[in-house]
């Protein structure tokens, strides 16, 4: 009786450590990556993406195919004709400023930030050299509702909603254009730079001359406008060569817009203000360097969880204000990307879920967040099976022995009978020692768990730390009073039901039968 005692409750406290371990791991890792996830900067940071799937389907009668034919050919012709309706007749949904503005204003939307590059050339001049800074680069948007940028500024400071005029600058792009030093990165804020960018949106003569001749055509935007100007004087002249009436008329008609075009094209040299004419060949812009930055960097948890980058890596970055300026300017249309910010972590599903259902794709924490979630509960409710799968064959071998209990203590029941015992006094009897054995396991997986937790806690928190490549401060195992109660329960229930048919043999036997049974 007593080995069998010792194995019944060895299956108690299996079943009952699995389980209050598999509660107390769950809510110790959940909560763990929570509060990481809430101590990350930029964490309610998102991206949207256009959607390249067709947004329609071709009707029936487009890819209908007839006549007799394998399934296999059937269905590569159905194929073929899908694509050919599609090519012609397909929907993309693509993303441009005004879809955007749209999705801006959603509720728990702070900002929105289209996301392009443009290419430009920078002047920048350097206090200390005799020579101006000249080098061709890229612009592009930044968000300045995003705090988080801030650790990635290596001097000035981030930009503000109201520097519409102000631009922060990559630190190897400053290198590269001679601010190499600590010294002069601190000298760098507050300088002017000067954006001078070719305005591709007048689809002219010019422009399709400028873009046949390619490298010929000059290596930067002053060689180009100077090339304009010449050409135009050129033209001007044909009537002072020897060419054919016919020769005239047509190159008069292959460059007509270039007298029109030529003196407009010139670039100042130095303008004292941002450009303000639309309709130029070439634009310029005046910003004032505000900051330097560097690389976007994802590092521990973030890497891990691929949280969105707080900003592109770009020559320079500009305020929303101004790139949608140039932008409009240039009639740029189609935007690549948008990079938003929720008010708070708590909205961030929600701003995720009203985005894509207007058929874009988001990027967030948010999604990693919930496929973790999705991976813990599977392995709780996995734990949980096995955990139930124990329990049920403890609780199997609980009947069994206490049926064997039964049988063995029947003289021993028929004298209790005899001298007044109850059938409600056996059955009673024999459900407490159901219950305590229960008990018993439990209060010992109780005590195991805590010493396990401390073992495998230190092994987990190794590894988990070499993943994300931080220190986890948060407890692998969390317990909580309710894990000691539902264990508890859980114990004595299952082997109080396991002792419900044994009890119930030993009360209804006859004390004058049982006393006989030797």
């Amino acid at each position: 009786r007593k080995w069998r005692t010792a194995l019944n409750l060895l299956g108690v406290v299996v079943a009952c450590t699995i389980l209050i371990m598999t509660l107390a791991g769950t809510r110790g890792v959940a909560d763990g990556i929570q509060r990481m996830v809430a101590a990350l900067d930029g964490v309610s940071r998102f991206v949207v993406r256009p959607s390249w799937e067709r947004i329609n389907e071709p009707p029936p009668e487009a890819y209908e195919v007839t006549g007799q034919m394998s399934q296999a050919r059937r269905e590569r012709m159905e194929k073929r004709l899908k694509d050919e309706w599609l090519a012609k007749n397909g929907v993309i949904e693509r993303m441009t400023q005004e879809v955007v503005d749209e999705l801006a204003s959603i509720d728990h939307v702070v900002e929105l930030v289209p996301s392009f590059y443009l290419s430009c050339e920078f002047l920048v001049e350097d206090p200390h050299a005799t020579e101006v800074g000249k080098l061709p680069g890229n612009a592009s948007p930044v968000a300045v509702s995003d705090s988080s940028i801030e650790r990635d500024i290596v001097a000035g400071k981030r930009l503000m909603a109201e520097d519409v005029d102000g631009a922060i600058i990559d630190e190897l792009f400053a290198y590269m254009l001679g601010f190499s030093s600590d010294q002069k990165l601190e000298e760098l804020i507050g300088q002017r730079v000067i954006m001078r960018f070719e305005n591709t949106g007048l689809r002219d003569d010019a422009f399709h001359f400028l873009q046949a001749l390619g490298e010929n055509a000059g290596g930067d935007l002053a060689e180009k406008a100077q090339l304009l100007v010449a050409v135009q004087k050129l033209v001007s002249e044909l009537d002072n060569t020897g060419l054919t009436k016919s020769q005239k008329e047509k190159i008069r008609k292959a460059f007509g817009q270039l007298q029109a075009n030529g003196e407009r094209s010139a670039l100042p040299e130095t303008p004292a203000q941002n450009s303000k004419q639309p309709n130029s060949r070439f634009i310029s812009k005046q910003l004032v360097i505000k900051g330097v930055i560097r690389e976007s960097r994802r590092e521990g948890i973030e890497k891990l969880l691929h949280l969105a980058r707080g900003h592109t890596t770009s020559s320079m970055l500009i305020h929303p204000q101004m790139a949608r300026e140039i932008s409009t300017t240039l009639k740029r249309k189609r935007v690549s990307r948008a990079i938003g910010t929720a008010d708070s972590v708590e909205n961030l599903e929600a701003v995720v879920d009203a985005i894509e259902s207007r058929g874009f794709i988001v990027n967030s924490v948010a999604i990693m967040i919930g496929q973790i979630n999705k991976h813990i509960n599977r392995i709780l409710i996995a734990l949980s099976i096995l955990a139930g799968l124990v329990l049920l064959i403890s609780a199997l071998t609980i009947s069994n022995t206490l049926t064997i209990s039964v049988i063995e203590r029947t003289p021993e029941f028929g004298i209790m009978k005899a001298m007044g015992a109850r059938d409600r006094d056996v059955l009673s009897m024999m459900l407490c020692e159901g219950a305590m054995t229960g008990i018993i396991g439990a209060a010992i997986a109780i005590v195991v768990s805590f010493g396990l937790a401390s073992v495998i806690g230190y092994f987990v928190r190794s590894y988990v730390e070499e993943q994300i490549g931080d220190i986890f401060t948060a407890e692998i195992f969390r317990f909580t009073p309710w894990d000691i109660v539902i264990a508890s329960l859980v114990g004595c229930s299952v082997c109080t039901l396991a002792s419900v048919l044994p009890a119930l043999r030993a009360a209804r036997l006859d004390p004058i039968v049982a006393m006989r049974r030797k």
